[in-house]
């Protein structure tokens, strides 16, 4: 078996974006991640996560907490071939671009919701991080927590590991 490990972090310098977001989900986090132990082999973890600077992609765990501030874990246990389906997932979309306008466009679809409409995302190009998060990891492992990845926010994706996974 191995650990997968999903984390929840903010922005360090309370940048208005990070705290617009933790707001409105009524959070203490804005983003979410995957962590990959590559300690014993690499010197440090490596953190995989979409970013507006950066787009889909890893980076050490020592990097990452320069400018971030991790909030909270949870694991996985998968087999090993299911680890690296997921890995290999995971690295087939390094590179994508982040989905800034997907994030727009899931405020437009929770305020029409709100006054009884139902809409999709409008933007669904690039993957935010909770996209990634739900879509690569979280849809194929647990298909009866249904959500749309073009929706999908950072405290669904806890909703989802609240039921399914262990906090450490």
């Amino acid at each position: 078996m191995r650990t997968i490990t999903i984390g929840f972090s903010k922005n360090s310098d309370n940048k208005i974006f990070s705290v617009g977001l933790q707001e409105y989900m009524n959070r203490d986090y804005s983003h979410c991640f995957i962590k990959f132990n590559t300690k014993h082999h690499l010197g440090d973890n490596a953190i995989y996560h979409s970013s507006l600077s950066a787009g889909i992609g890893y980076m050490s765990q020592t990097i990452f907490e320069e400018d971030n501030t991790i909030v909270m874990l949870y694991e996985l246990e998968v087999s090993e071939e299911v680890y690296k389906e997921i890995k290999q997932a995971l690295f087939k979309v390094c590179g994508r671009k982040y989905g800034l306008m997907q994030n727009l466009g899931i405020l437009t679809v929770d305020l029409l919701r709100n006054i009884g409409i139902k809409a999709k995302n409008p933007f669904v190009k690039g993957e935010n991080c909770s996209e990634m998060v739900y879509r690569h990891v979280l849809m194929s492992l647990f298909p009866e927590h249904k959500y749309d990845p073009d929706t999908i926010t950072p405290s669904e994706v806890e909703d989802i590991l609240n039921k399914v996974a262990k906090r450490i």
